[in-house]
């Protein structure tokens, strides 16, 4: 593929069926809030003829990718505007749009990402919880990286780091039944140290 075009194969659109057990499945309607269950995994069927690809907005970031892998990519993705013609469920995304990938079990972030662990807020006085645990808008935890953007400095996050970063980013994907806020590294405002200091 030209550009940072990766093609890839989906199961089906929506993923709108629920295994509830004993044989019995729960099928939703998609209709209220599609977002919610288009289709966000993949396999990937074609990949840039290129290491480092060219982002729509000039900067360059790596192609990781080999035909075979799983990967993870924004929701507008299953769009019958990036469908093949003459094809059913092949669609076509920049590489820019893919957060992670499944090689051999493992999971890598891809193109710039880090995949959050979202924190837990616990209400609680002494030792009685007010409420359930939410989780934060603005706070989490460092679970995979990617590599940085070309001539970009590495961020000097390691996983498990806690970080905050502005709540307009907590967009949440169930990522191999996982939820993570899914973020560029460049978005990431800071990293909270044990004493409670900020950098």
């Amino acid at each position: 593929m030209i550009g940072q075009t990766v093609v890839v194969r989906v199961d089906k659109k929506y993923q709108d069926e629920v295994d509830i057990g004993n044989g019995k499945t729960l099928f939703i309607d998609v209709s209220y809030t599609p977002e919610h269950y288009v289709t966000i995994k993949g396999e990937v069927v074609a990949i840039p003829n290129s290491k480092w690809c060219k982002k729509t907005d000039g900067s360059f970031i790596k192609n990781d990718l080999y035909v075979g892998d799983t990967v993870y990519f924004n929701y507008l993705t299953v769009d019958p505007t990036n469908l093949i013609e003459g094809e059913e469920d092949l669609y076509t995304l920049d590489l820019e749009m893919i957060f992670c990938f499944v090689r051999g079990g493992r999971l890598t972030a891809t193109s710039n990402y880090a995949l959050i662990e979202p924190k837990e807020n616990i209400e609680k006085k002494g030792s009685i919880y007010l409420s359930a645990p939410k989780l934060s808008k603005n706070l989490g935890f460092v679970k995979y990286l990617s590599t940085p953007k070309k001539n970009f400095e590495k961020t000097g996050l390691l996983p498990g780091d806690e970080v905050w970063f502005h709540e307009m980013y907590a967009f949440e994907n169930e990522i191999e039944e996982k939820k993570y806020y899914v973020m560029e590294q460049t978005v990431i405002e800071g990293k909270i140290f044990e004493d409670g200091g900020t950098i």
